[in-house]
C-alpha cells in the first residue's frame, strides 16, 4: 500500500505558494518551523529533503505522533508540516489548513488544483511512504514464496479493496524480488536525506 504526502500550512502564513514560502524562507532563516510525526519518520525526511533541494533553513520540530503535530499546526504553533493525503484531506477542505504542493509525479485526484513539488518548481522532490509484508531473515524460500501468493490473495478481496480505497490507499502487490529492489532504491534515496537529517534511533 503507498500513499502520496502533501505539503500543508498554517493559514496565516503570509506565502501561498511554495515559490513564495521559499522566497519567505531566504529571507528569514531559521524561522519557519515545520512540524513531523517524530525523528526519522517520513514526514521528517520529507522535510528534510524539501529543506535541501529548495536551499533553505527551516526548523524541525518533532511530535509523538501525527494528532499532536496537527494540533500544532492548526494552532499556529508550528508552520508547515508534510503529511498523508487521506489523513490532512479534511483538514485542507474545510479551511484550517492551506495545501502548497503534493509530493508525486502527477497531481493528485484528491487535490486536482494543488501543483506537484515539481511543478511549483522543486525539480527531483518526489516522495511516497509504503507498506509492505517482511518476514525474519533466513526464511525459506518456499515459505516466502507461499505467504506472498496468499497477500496477493488478499489484496484481491473485494471488502479489502474497498476499505483502501476509502482511505485514499493505492494497493500493489509485488513479488519478494521486487520488494528487495524497492529496498535498494529506497536505501539509496533516502540515505544521504537521513545523514543530513541527523536523525538517530530514540
Amino acid at each position: 500500500m503507498s500513499f502520496r504526502q502533501v505539503l500543508v500550512a498554517n493559514p496565516g502564513l503570509q506565502a501561498t505558494s511554495v515559490k513564495e514560502l521559499i522566497a519567505e524562507a531566504k529571507a528569514h532563516p531559521g524561522k519557519l518551523t515545520y512540524a513531523s510525526t517524530g525523528n526519522g519518520t517520513v514526514s521528517h525526511m520529507a522535510g528534510t529533503m524539501f529543506a535541501q533541494m529548495a536551499g533553505i533553513d527551516l526548523v524541525h520540530v518533532p511530535y509523538k505522533g501525527s494528532a499532536p503535530a496537527m494540533t500544532d499546526l492548526i494552532g499556529g504553533q508550528v508552520t508547515l508540516m508534510f503529511d498523508h493525503i487521506p489523513s490532512v484531506l479534511p483538514q485542507i477542505t474545510g479551511g484550517k489548513l492551506r495545501a502548497l504542493a503534493t509530493s508525486g509525479p502527477a497531481r493528485d485526484a484528491k487535490l486536482p488544483n494543488v501543483p506537484t513539488m515539481q511543478e511549483a518548481g522543486v525539480t527531483g522532490f518526489e516522495t511516497s511512504a509504503w507498506f509492505g509484508v517482511a518476514v525474519a531473515a533466513g526464511t525459506p524460500k518456499e515459505l516466502v514464496q507461499r505467504l506472498n501468493a496468499e497477500v496477493i490473495k488478499g489484496s484481491k478481496a473485494p471488502e479489502f479493496t474497498e476499505a483502501m480505497a476509502k482511505l485514499g490507499y493505492d494497493v500493489t502487490v509485488s513479488s519478494p524480488e521486487r520488494t528487495a529492489a524497492i529496498l535498494k532504491t529506497e536505501i539509496e534515496l533516502w540515505g544521504p536525506v537521513v545523514r543530513a537529517s541527523g536523525a538517530r534511533v530514540d
